[in-house]
């Protein structure tokens, strides 16, 4: 949802492929969406007060099913959340952050 990060995702998106982004900010600009006619771009209207379930678990099952591929940038173990963060808040990522929580690793709250 950073400022610039659909100019720099819609390059890399496959064949008509979709960016989704929650941030209007995060939106490619138009000259970027020209050079990418069979790209496109989205950014849902709903974000937290209405979650539907159904559509989640739609989702979900394309994931599963291998029709919907997340673009995952960087993986993090959890001992560096540190290193996540500060990947994430650069401002230069192209797709999802993820840290990894292995069932050997605690958490302490």
């Amino acid at each position: 949802g950073i400022h610039g990060t659909g100019d720099l995702s819609i390059p890399k998106l496959a064949d008509h492929g979709v960016f989704v982004t929650l941030e209007g900010s995060g939106l490619a600009s138009k000259a970027t969406m020209k050079t990418r006619p069979d790209a496109r771009q989205q950014k849902p209207e709903c974000i937290m007060g209405c979650v539907q379930h159904g559509k989640l678990e739609a989702i979900s099952k394309m994931v599963e099913d291998g029709k919907l591929r997340p673009h995952l940038e960087q993986i993090y173990p959890l001992s560096n959340t540190v290193g996540a963060l500060n990947h994430s808040m650069s401002g230069h990522t192209a797709g999802k952050v993820v840290i990894e929580m292995n069932a050997e690793e605690s958490v302490v709250v």
